[in-house]
């Protein structure tokens, strides 16, 4: 009996000792990751993205760097949802696989039901652009609100690597804060971007075509600039017979025509009924079929409030950073181009180097 007793303690006593020293390393390996100086700043560095009100694009950007070097991994991805749809923010993948890789990435994210998943192989992962880049590991984090998709977080690597239990608990708390950072700095830019919209179209306003003009004439890069202005034709004769609240709803449906059309420009509102519609890096020719069609769509739209139907024509000039010397001038060469098709008989679409 004594021994039996005996054994117990002893059974006992060295479970103990087994449990204290697992929690024990447990704990010392947290406090490795988390209480190290650079996993302080790891930590310090994602929260200060939100306090600083850092804009979105300096921000992702950051959180891509600090995820990809402090972890070690090959590749990592920010995204932002932006219209129901994830688009990448900020990535080291090259530009030409970004869009395979962000058209899978939205199709797995409805496959997972907004879940987390890890995939890992021996040889490389079979999706579009893994096999070029020769991935064995990939780890897809969307990042949630109260269920409400924000963003979400893509890495990548050529090894077949796995995270142990302690890395993957200091990893998700790295993640709590990119998410806390994500939410915030939307925030903060909704309500900077609220002062560039247009307060009846949503379209973007003169302060803010102020503001990229700044930026562009500033810049180091030569991008190519294609500025269309466009106009209604006899606007005023639209308001004077049907009323301003009939010219308001115009106003809101050109304005929504032109972006459903033109999803990869930028739109103004300019003043009163005309607006700018900006590209970058386009073919001047592929930019005039667009405007063309564009016109054309005008031409053949009923505009119907449900109490006032009428139709419109829209008349329009377009001017490319090739063909002035002066950036600070295109809008106004667009501006003559646009002229030039009011005063030969309108609805016309005119390129600035052709008048």
């Amino acid at each position: 009996m004594n021994n039996i007793i005996l054994f117990i303690i002893i059974f006992y006593v060295l479970t103990v000792a087994a449990l204290i020293f697992y929690y024990e390393s447990k704990i010392k390996k947290m406090k490795s990751n988390i209480l190290n100086p650079r996993s302080s700043l790891i930590l310090k560095d994602i929260l200060k993205l939100s306090i600083k009100g850092e804009n979105i694009n300096n921000a992702t950007k950051k959180i891509e760097l600090t995820i990809r070097k402090c972890f070690n991994f090959d590749y990592c991805t920010v995204y932002i949802m932006r219209d129901n749809k994830l688009r990448i923010a900020a990535s080291n993948i090259n530009l030409e696989q970004q869009q395979f890789i962000e058209d899978y990435i939205n199709n797995l994210l409805l496959q997972l039901e907004y879940e987390a998943q890890i995939r890992t192989s021996k040889s490389v992962l079979s999706y579009p652009t893994a096999y070029e880049r020769k991935v064995q590991y990939s780890y897809f984090i969307p990042l949630k609100i109260h269920n409400n998709i924000i963003g979400a977080i893509h890495i990548e690597d050529k090894s077949n690597k796995d995270m142990d239990k302690t890395a993957k608990e200091f990893f998700t708390i790295i993640l709590e804060n990119i998410t806390v950072a994500f939410q915030n700095i939307l925030y903060l830019e909704k309500l900077k971007m609220d002062g560039f919209k247009d307060g009846l179209t949503g379209a973007y306003n003169k302060r803010y075509y102020n503001m990229y003009m700044d930026k562009l004439a500033n810049s180091t890069e030569k991008d190519n600039i294609t500025i269309a202005m466009l106009d209604i034709d006899l606007f005023k004769r639209v308001n004077d017979t049907y009323g301003h609240e009939y010219g308001d709803y115009v106003l809101k449906k050109v304005y929504e025509i032109i972006r459903i059309n033109l999803e990869n420009s930028l739109v103004i509102r300019y003043g009163g009924e005309e607006f700018l519609i900006i590209f970058e890096n386009l073919e001047c020719g592929y930019v005039k079929e667009e405007l063309e069609h564009l016109r054309s769509i005008f031409e053949s739209t009923t505009f119907d409030d449900g109490k006032t139907k009428s139709n419109i024509t829209v008349s329009i000039g377009i001017a490319q950073t090739g063909d002035i010397k002066d950036i600070c001038n295109i809008t106004a060469c667009a501006d003559k181009a646009l002229y030039y098709s009011k005063e030969h008989g309108r609805n016309i679409v005119t390129l600035y180097k052709e008048i």
